[in-house]
């Protein structure tokens, strides 16, 4: 069974994530904002009458307000929803840079 979330929501699930300096963000009820990944989002709300569409993507690191969240238990596991405005920042992943390799082919017989 999978939860589908409503107008803006974003369903997250907490994560670990070493950062450069090498100071690791644990879920600890202490923090008031928790990294997440968004496993599941809404499709964005109505402002004045205009249509939002959610900026927020399935897989997105997200950093949100502990104080926000709301979670229910759909199963056997618990789900973690939070409001879109909850999430405070998104974090990038760093992608590798192409290195530039050499290849030496061997020479004609």
């Amino acid at each position: 069974m999978q939860f589908i979330p409503r107008g803006n929501r974003v369903v997250v699930e907490k994560i670990e994530i070493a950062l450069p300096s090498g100071i690791i963000m644990a879920d600890q009820h202490t923090e008031d904002i928790i990294p997440a990944r968004a496993i599941s989002v809404g499709p964005g709300k109505h402002v004045n009458g205009v249509f939002v569409p959610m900026d927020i993507k399935p897989g997105d690191l997200v950093m949100y307000s502990y104080r926000n969240a709301q979670k229910v238990r759909i199963g056997l596991k618990d789900t973690t929803f939070v409001d879109a405005d909850s999430v405070v920042g998104s974090i990038e992943e760093d992608k590798p840079e192409a290195e530039e390799i050499e290849i030496e082919l061997p020479s004609p017989r």
